[in-house]
């Protein structure tokens, strides 16, 4: 597969990775906050984690053919997303205190926030496939 067709097909698993994990964290921040009575922190708490779960194994597995054990890239993946978090947060405050509004803001802190986390994992964290 071309460099430029196997990166297209990572893109396209990735998003549609996020599209999922995104899905699925939601619905059970929701469902342990409104079903089970569970406060706001353990909510999230429960929906980022199960989320994040779902974003390292699926990227890991579907987005990169990664079949390598490994028990320090979980916690290389947790640096990643915590360096890609306050990346999002230093470039939406930043953009913010320039006079952009929080929607602009946002959407250029999620996009560096996607763009850190995937070039992380597909040059850091996991093997390319080789198909």
């Amino acid at each position: 597969m071309s460099g430029l067709k196997c990166l297209g097909r990572q893109l396209s698993r990735y998003s549609a990775i996020g599209v999922l994990n995104t899905l699925v964290g939601g619905a059970l921040i929701y469902l342990a906050h409104n079903a089970f009575g569970l406060g706001v922190i353990v909510s999230n708490v429960i929906g980022y984690g199960a989320g994040l779960t779902l974003s390292y194994f699926g990227n890991k597995y579907w987005t990169f053919g990664d079949t390598t054990r490994s028990a320090v890239a979980p916690m290389i993946f947790a640096a990643l997303v915590a360096v890609a978090f306050s990346s999002n947060l230093g470039i939406t405050f930043g953009l913010i205190a320039a006079g952009l509004s929080f929607n602009i803001a946002q959407f250029f802190g999620i996009v560096t926030y996607s763009a850190i986390v995937f070039l992380g994992m597909k040059f850091l964290l996991f093997s390319e496939r080789k198909n």
